[in-house]
């Protein structure tokens, strides 16, 4: 919302001040509060009778810009109003709001039609309006338009908005009969409907400013960003994934055909997230890439393009070192994996009420782009070429460095950058102490789901880079098979997570949460439990796949819905930083069989999913948050 200054005309001054005594409890802050998100809202004020007229001053005075239009008559869906019992509270709250504003006015002899008779406030309804009228004309902030809104238009709330530009419609209409005062509005609506005898049009008012400030706060809380730019982050998110996985079914043997160990292969798949863990925090600290999005986007297209030209002519120049180096360079474009989850839970651009279905969006993305990647990685194996430059191990390098090329040019010309962090915001984010901001309950919300994160990532990256190694050790299989295989199930958790994103908002986080670590366990128990056949190892790998994907959906979401919004930057580095080691580590231990033991792989992932499960169900009770 754009912040208005509201003006202060001298000749008004005494009348502003009458109408700005609101009859709240001493100390109460509620009034200020509401201004100041009020402030700049731009409404629709259809009516033009006194309790119009009183409801457009009470938003002017809040600092909103109101356009105050005729009404054709009441529409018939708001009759019903009519039929509804009203609350004694209500009643009594209009009336003790109207009789001390009235009161003021008239003992201090500022309006025109208002007096007090045997010490009540009574009202001359016609001079009242006419005073009204002409000082709401005097203030810019008001602007009178000699339109007539129908029944029919009235009826269709979105043209109705998008005619005279406004945020939001009052609709205001006056009755002589006390039993028919109401104020409505529906859950998905931006229309506030209100009926208010004369006497009473001061306590309606400050009641339609109560409903504008808690529509307002539910427009905020289900905030959206722009859909080409989180198609943007989405797809990033995509060939992150892709770029990570894609070489995973060739790069033990390209690692092999170096003169490289099992052991290197793991440090190449997984060494990207221990460069991105090292340059992480110092790009977050330059203001460009820790307040907005399309440099990060840039830096990741680059080194992306980059890191995989490097790793595509590793096997040209024979160097094992710059096999590595190609994939460190690419960490240092996987730092935007921060920077795209940051983007699903920043308070500037998705409302509370949307994170959770944004970070689901992201994780289906994610999935998709694990199963893509180790498909494509397999089928480029296909390609058989004596040249050292080309070949079915560097294809997947060469062919997404030219993807990322593609990307970095949609970027450029397609993604819309987010508002820019007020002055004040940035100097909060700079002095908050995070040891002082934080309470027992965010430590533990903070601990716990950076543990999930951190398992989450450890045991996909275990099983991703162990696989090839357990079906050429017990089926003999090519990349081929294990690409298909790593698909295959990520295909199959893809089917069932999408569902879940589309209906993230009828879900509490920590029930998605205890349904992935759940299915998780069970699929970790088939594998260190079970023989070891393909059967029981593409269910386990197909639930391990599943759970863990939907549990990576939650960390930042019901992360960012606990800690205040100043504190969200933290809050995701902390996340990031989790995945990361988790990725790293997980990738190192699933090629780490030979000197531990095959077996250890799977305990080690078994107990890790049954710590993160218990540390949920221990503090259950702090994981509650906002839906959506």
């Amino acid at each position: 919302m754009k912040a208005a200054t509201l003006s202060q005309d001298a000749t008004h001054d005494a009348t502003h001040s009458a109408f700005h005594q609101l009859p709240v409890t001493p100390g109460d802050e509620s009034h200020v509060t509401i201004t100041q998100r009020l402030c700049g809202v731009r409404v629709l004020v259809i009516g033009g009778d006194i309790a119009s007229l009183v409801a457009a001053w009470e938003l002017v005075d809040r600092g909103c810009r109101v356009t105050i239009v005729h009404d054709g008559s009441l529409p018939a869906a708001w009759q019903s109003l009519s039929e509804h019992e009203i609350p004694d509270e209500m009643l009594r709250r209009w009336s003790l709001v109207a009789n001390r504003r009235l009161a003021d006015l008239a003992n201090g002899a500022r309006a025109t039609g208002v007096s007090m008779q045997a010490g009540e406030p009574t009202v001359d309804a016609t001079s009242f309006q006419a005073w009204l009228r002409g000082l709401l004309s005097s203030r810019e902030e008001a602007h009178f338009v000699d339109d007539v809104v129908s029944e029919e238009l009235l009826s269709r709330e979105a043209d109705l908005r998008d005619l005279y530009q406004v945020d939001a419609i009052v609709h205001v209409t006056t009755t002589d009969d006390v039993a028919q005062l109401a104020i409505s509005r529906a859950d998905s609506s931006r229309l506030i409907h209100a009926i208010a005898s004369v006497s009473l049009s001061f306590g309606c008012a400050q009641a339609v400013a109560e409903e504008l400030d808690a529509l307002i706060v539910d427009i905020d809380h289900n905030r959206m960003p722009p859909l080409t730019s989180l198609a943007m982050i989405l797809m990033a998110n995509f060939l992150f994934n892709v770029s990570f996985y894609i070489i995973i079914p060739t790069a033990t043997q390209y690692a092999r055909s170096l003169g490289a160990t099992d052991l290197y292969s793991g440090l190449v798949i997984g060494g990207i997230t221990l460069m991105s863990a090292v340059t992480l925090i110092p790009l977050n600290s330059v203001a460009v890439f820790r307040d907005y999005y399309r440099p990060t986007l840039d830096l990741a297209a680059g080194a992306l393009v980059l890191g995989h030209l490097l790793y595509g002519i590793a096997g040209y120049c024979n160097s094992l070192a710059l096999l590595l180096v190609g994939r460190l360079v690419n960490g240092l474009g996987f730092t935007g994996w921060l920077f795209v989850k940051r983007y699903c839970t920043d308070p500037r651009v998705v409302g509370l009420r949307r994170r959770t279905m944004c970070t689901n969006m992201l994780v289906a993305a994610q999935t998709l782009g694990m199963v893509c990647g180790p498909l494509f990685g397999s089928l480029f194996a296909q390609f058989e070429s004596r040249s050292a430059l080309f070949n079915g191990n560097t294809y997947p390098a060469h062919i997404m460095a030219l993807v990322w090329l593609g990307y970095w040019g949609a970027v450029r010309l397609g993604f819309q950058e987010v508002p820019s962090r007020t002055q004040d915001d940035i100097d909060e984010i700079k002095q908050t102490n995070v040891f002082r901001a934080l309470t027992r309950a965010n430590w533990i919300t903070t601990c716990s789901m950076s543990l999930v994160a951190f398992t989450v990532f450890f045991v996909l990256g275990a099983w991703e880079s162990n696989i090839p190694i357990v079906g050429d050790h017990e089926w003999r299989w090519n990349d081929t098979d294990s690409g298909v295989f790593i698909a295959a199930g990520g295909l199959l958790s893809f089917a069932f997570i999408l569902p879940v994103t589309w209906h993230a908002k009828r879900f509490q986080d920590r029930l998605i949460l205890l349904l992935g670590l759940s299915l998780a366990l069970l699929g970790a128990l088939v594998h260190t439990i079970g023989p070891l056949t393909r059967a029981a190892y593409g269910v386990a790998w197909f639930f391990v796949c599943w759970g863990m994907n939907l549990s990576s959906t939650i960390t930042l979401s019901l992360t960012s819905k606990t800690l205040p919004d100043v504190l969200s930057d933290k809050a995701a580095i902390t996340i990031q930083l989790s995945n990361y080691s988790g990725r790293l580590l997980g990738a190192i231990w699933g090629t780490a069989g030979e000197s531990v033991g095959a077996e250890w792989i799977g305990r080690l992932d078994l107990l890790l999913t049954l710590l993160s499960a218990l540390s949920l169900v221990s503090f259950w009770g702090l994981f509650k948050a906002h839906t959506g």
